[in-house]
């Protein structure tokens, strides 16, 4: 089984982990790990934790599929995004250098820079005019794409499309590295303080018209209410 970085468990296994006396739910713990992560099946003669595992099992496969496919997508969605970036810019230069044929000899410099030389103008007189490409915006169709492709939980999707569309009305669109960014750090905050408390900033950021998400605020939230975004510490199971 490959590897992954990370795994959920669920509230109902957790009520099945706590009612176990302590050195089986701490076993049954390293047999999930092992397992999920590490791609490694551990074995027990312990009836009882080979039974709780049992049930376990099949969704922590179905889960571990579901997060590769999405790594899948994301690297090969990037790999599409770049080639046609790349294309569209070599489509501008070869434009640009058809628009000004008439008059100049145009010199390729790279993909985003180009050098013209017109006919009258010697060596020593030559003129450099660099043409910075510009990265497009991205439209809600492609963000709501990225977004169904990311590593958020369930919960968030709709939660981050109602962010963007709230950028989209102030006039403040995303481009793609920018945007990029902006779901790895909610995944991050996710994974640190939980899908409530993310949510909840998200809310507070948008009642308060605020141009980006106040990160500082999970952290002012979480000391208000303390269970918020909490993980469990295995190593005390």
């Amino acid at each position: 089984m490959s590897k992954r970085s990370s795994f959920v468990i669920y509230d109902s296994w957790g009520k099945m982990i706590r009612n176990m006396p302590a050195e089986k739910a701490g076993e049954l713990v390293q047999i999930m790990i092992a397992h999920a992560i590490d791609g490694e099946e551990i074995t027990t003669d312990d009836p009882m934790i080979s039974a709780m595992f049992a049930m376990i099992k099949d969704k922590l496969d179905e889960d571990g599929a579901k997060y590769l496919a999405k790594v899948e997508n994301m690297k090969n969605n990037s790999k599409n995004n770049s080639e046609r970036n790349r294309t569209e810019i070599e489509t501008k230069s070869k434009r640009n250098r058809t628009e000004n044929s008439g008059d100049t000899e145009s010199v390729s410099v790279s993909v985003t820079d180009t050098v013209s030389v017109t006919d009258n103008e010697s060596p020593t007189e030559t003129k450099k005019k660099v043409k910075k490409e510009k990265a497009p915006t991205l439209t809600l169709d492609q963000m709501d794409s990225m977004i169904d492709e990311s590593l958020l939980s369930t919960p968030l999707l709709s939660k981050i499309k109602d962010w963007v569309r709230y950028k989209q009305a102030r006039n403040e669109p995303y481009k793609e590295m920018g945007f990029k960014s902006l779901l790895s750090q909610i995944h991050k905050y996710e994974m640190q303080d939980g899908v409530d408390a993310v949510i909840d900033v998200v809310d507070l950021s948008m009642s308060n018209d605020w141009k980006g998400i106040i990160w500082e605020k999970i952290e002012h939230h979480n000391k208000a209410q303390p269970n918020r975004g909490q993980s469990v510490d295995w190593s005390k199971v």
